[in-house]
């Protein structure tokens, strides 16, 4: 290009996004996977005073390191979905200095009033999903969805025809996925007058 050689590589990092030549996510998952980690360490190590204002430090510093995108990224694999739900059980497990093999993770993150990553992942597709089918952003819905053409007691009327992708990526990517969820939230959420609602609603 332009006379030059371009090299060839494995992966590369486009706006704070790690792809790879075999289009998983497997390496982008396991770096920010690794910076949250790294950013736990560091404040497990500089807020001990401050232990009663854990929760918002952990979910302010944490959280955006593993959401950051997600609506792209979010992955279909119990695997790279369990790693990312690590971070917040580790937080957890901090924030009431809990590390009892006998302890329930899953009943401090419920005192905590913390829903799992996965689903707050699902909320950040349908949040977008609902910006392109109001118009908010700029993706034409003529090109990736159709609605349906009959109705249906288990869709709302907004529902969008089901993709039948051949290809795996294409199937767990953003459309298609979210397509399945948003057809079956209730009518009083995808008809929202405004983003805001539809957060509230939804999350």
């Amino acid at each position: 290009m332009h006379g030059k050689q371009l090299e060839a590589v494995t992966d590369t990092n486009y706006l704070g996004i790690t792809i790879t030549d075999d289009l998983s996510w497997n390496l982008h998952i396991n770096n920010i996977v690794a910076s949250a980690n790294q950013a736990q360490g560091m404040l497990s190590r500089n807020i001990q005073k401050l232990r009663n204002k854990l929760t918002p430090i952990l979910s302010t510093h944490l959280r955006p390191r593993v959401e950051y995108s997600a609506a792209i990224w979010d992955p279909h694999t119990q695997e790279n979905t369990d790693k990312i739900e690590r971070v917040q059980r580790r937080a957890a497990r901090y924030i009431f200095n809990n590390y009892s093999n006998e302890s329930s993770v899953t009943s401090m993150i419920s005192k905590l009033n913390w829903i799992p990553l996965y689903q707050r992942r699902v909320n950040i597709r349908l949040c977008l999903f609902y910006k392109i089918v109001n118009g908010l952003v700029a993706i034409p819905t003529d090109t990736y969805l159709i609605p349906q053409n009959r109705t249906s007691r288990h869709y709302n009327t907004m529902a969008y025809t089901i993709f039948s992708p051949r290809h795996v990526y294409y199937k767990f990517s953003f459309f298609p996925r979210t397509v399945i969820a948003w057809n079956k939230l209730p009518e009083s959420k995808v008809k929202a007058p405004k983003i805001e609602a539809f957060k509230t609603l939804v999350t």
